[in-house]
């Protein structure tokens, strides 16, 4: 599954070069900081490994006029070669962060899960902050909202 947050993050990168448009910051600027400090706590330990992918970079990839996402920045975290306290740890408390996020989609391959979370809107239009979370140690965070009718696409 380590490969798996290398092809979770390239795929991020090309669909973010396809098809998100930047924008301002999202009204869920809460749970992005939590998730952030989470991370920011975590970032001295050995084999924890961290991308963050900021604003500049973001409008650099481009847009496309048929999608409404607005993805603002996104962090992709491996922490799967960490000792496995730190990864339980790590695990715990991003899911505390994101205590407010509903659980999207869970995945099961064998003994391999991966989740993906993020908040929906009370409309169920939008879903803010996406998160993909595997029990393998790797989590890559979106930050910003998209339409929730366009997520079938991002599997094309």
């Amino acid at each position: 599954m380590k490969k798996s947050i290398y092809t979770i993050a390239a795929t991020a990168c090309i669909i973010l070069m396809c098809g998100f448009t930047s924008a301002a910051r999202s009204a869920s600027d809460g749970a992005r900081k939590s998730i952030e400090n989470v991370i920011d706590n975590y970032r001295g330990n050995e084999n924890f490994e961290v991308v963050k992918i900021g604003g500049w970079m973001m409008k650099q990839a481009g847009t496309r006029k048929c999608s409404s996402a607005k993805i603002n920045s996104m962090i992709v975290v491996d922490y799967s070669d960490c000792q496995n306290n730190v990864k339980s740890g790590f695990t715990i408390e991003v899911l505390k962060a994101a205590e407010g996020c509903t659980k999207l989609m869970e995945v099961q391959e064998g003994n391999e899960k991966v989740t993906f979370l993020g908040t929906v809107s009370e409309d169920g239009s939008t879903i803010s902050n996406p998160m993909i979370l595997t029990d393998d140690g790797e989590l890559v965070c979106f930050f910003g909202t998209i339409n929730a009718s366009e997520l079938g696409d991002l599997r094309n």
